[in-house]
């Protein structure tokens, strides 16, 4: 009976809080987040993008105004939302948000640009994200197929030539991981900004980085992914896909970025096999660094893709 009694105690000490942490360590991860708790983290305390917020929200409430709404279909049959702004061009831009973030907070300021500079533009509300459907995201994993999706929808909808993709974050890595899929020729170029090359590296360096022990908690974590979102960790890995790409690649990073690291997205840009560019923005922190680098960003970034077209 004592016996009982002492596994019953570290049962209650150690094993159910362990478990807890790990669930809520997956649901902070992979669950959804309402538009009001992502709206909610941008102007909580002082943050990365406090000095950008005005104009932020500005261009967001223009663009949310005079946007088409589209949707599509994923492969496992979730309703995909996107927002589409005809610029009456022969060039379409698909646009892959990151994690936990309203769409347009991540492309506002970059929607605006790339609509002055004369392209169509389609931002894209990523699944378990905004007005799409799911309840969960997977860091890349189903949504390099979500990028399929939308490269279909755009060849047989949209009257344009030439498609290019920007993913940022998330977004990026979903881009990348879809690299070697593409077929169709439409496709020109894809800009990867800010994208992590690896789901388990990620993961380990935002535990790391809240002094979340991840050795502790990241086996459950993954073990809770693959039972319920039906994903494997090693099964992200940017570098078996963009290593066999042959579209061109512009990379673009923050140098001040610390939600991911300088060596996850160098992974990235050292496996492309196709014709490629970097661009470091000194000083811009996680998904800013097109905002803080202006038209000379953009203008490299133009450059670039027209080469290929």
């Amino acid at each position: 009976m004592i016996a009982l009694y002492i596994i019953l105690g570290i049962l209650f000490v150690i094993v159910i809080p362990h478990c807890l942490v790990v669930y809520i360590i997956f649901c902070n991860f992979f669950g959804r987040y309402s538009k009001e708790q992502i709206d909610a983290r941008l102007y909580k305390d002082v943050n990365e993008y406090t000095p950008f917020l005005e104009e932020m929200m500005s261009v967001r409430k223009e663009l949310e105004a005079k946007c088409e709404k589209v949707s599509t279909t994923s492969h496992d049959g979730l309703k995909l939302t996107g927002y589409y702004f005809n610029n009456n061009s022969d060039t379409t831009m698909i646009m892959f948000h990151g994690v936990h973030t309203n769409a347009f907070n991540n492309f506002g300021v970059i929607t605006k640009n790339i609509l002055e500079h004369g392209y169509n533009a389609l931002i894209v509300d990523q699944r378990a994200h905004g007005e799409s459907e799911g309840k969960y995201l997977t860091y890349g994993q189903k949504e390099q197929l979500d990028v399929l999706s939308w490269i279909d929808y755009v060849d047989k909808n949209i009257d344009c030539k030439t498609i290019f993709l920007y993913g940022i974050s998330m977004g990026g890595t979903s881009v990348a991981l879809s690299s070697n899929q593409i077929t169709n020729k439409k496709v020109k170029g894809m800009v990867i900004d800010s994208a992590y090359s690896s789901l388990n590296d990620l993961l380990d360096y935002l535990t790391n980085a809240k002094h979340i022990p991840s050795f502790l908690f990241l086996g459950g974590v993954k073990w809770l992914s693959k039972v319920i979102i039906k994903i494997k960790f090693e099964e992200c890995e940017v570098s078996t896909h963009i290593s066999n790409t042959t579209i061109p690649a512009f990379f673009v990073r923050g140098t001040k970025d610390t939600v991911v690291s300088e060596e996850l997205l160098m992974n990235n840009y050292i496996n492309c096999a196709s014709r490629k560019e970097l661009l470091s923005i000194e000083g811009a922190t996680h998904t800013l660094a097109m905002v803080v680098g202006k038209e000379e960003a953009f203008n490299k970034m133009y450059a670039f893709l027209e080469r290929n077209i």
